[in-house]
């Protein structure tokens, strides 16, 4: 976004300068221009939703029971 608005680059520049296709500095300026100073990092690729995640105290317990039974076998 600042290569194009104070230097008065084009896109095909600045894709050609950075050696990367023209479709990633339009990602870049989405961003950018739709998040601000935040929307310039790196997106998490992680899901929003996990139905089949198990909750943390369940893992907590469930490991602890785990444990338990391979100490009382041991």
């Amino acid at each position: 976004m600042y290569l194009i608005k104070f230097r008065r680059k084009t896109v095909t520049e600045i894709h050609q300068e950075l050696n990367r296709t023209r479709a990633w500095v339009y990602k870049w300026l989405e961003r950018a221009e739709s998040g601000g100073k935040g929307g310039i990092f790196d997106k998490s690729k992680e899901p929003h939703h996990k139905p089949g995640k198990i909750n943390k105290e369940l893992e907590i317990v469930s490991t602890v029971e785990s444990r338990k039974k391979l100490v009382t076998r041991g």
